[in-house]
């Protein structure tokens, strides 16, 4: 499923949102960029990366989102994790199972090279049943 995400922090503290992600299914994300006025931020040259862990100070990542930049000029990012990705990670019996529950961050990088990260939260991971 496609999601939407208006950015306004960047550069500051990171907005907080809590990712509900369906396992064995496409995760989408329209991450859109804009200033303290609203208008869209050109975000030419900039990287992006991110990743889900558990528990958040884990050794390695559990999977790492991919981003689209190519519409970065008028400040929109696509976000995606693909269906095998999301099959692969473990989830409990149940959402509100404490192995359901993960972490995650998103960061940009601009040409510079200066760290801004602009998303964190949970991940609640929901079990697939149809296989």
């Amino acid at each position: 499923s496609r999601k939407k995400t208006r950015m306004t922090a960047f550069g500051n503290i990171p907005t907080k949102k809590q990712l509900d992600i369906c396992q064995g299914a496409t995760l989408s994300l329209t991450l859109t960029f804009v200033d303290t006025a609203g208008a869209a931020r050109n975000l030419t040259g900039y990287t992006f990366r991110g990743q889900i862990r558990t528990p958040a100070l884990a050794a390695s990542a559990t999977v790492s989102f991919s981003y689209d930049t190519t519409n970065a000029a008028t400040g929109v990012i696509l976000c995606s994790l693909t269906a095998t990705q999301t099959a692969a990670i473990t989830a409990g019996e149940t959402k509100n199972d404490t192995a359901s529950l993960y972490y995650y961050d998103m960061e940009n990088v601009d040409g510079s090279g200066t760290v801004d990260r602009f998303l964190e939260g949970n991940v609640i991971l929901n079990r697939n049943v149809t296989r």
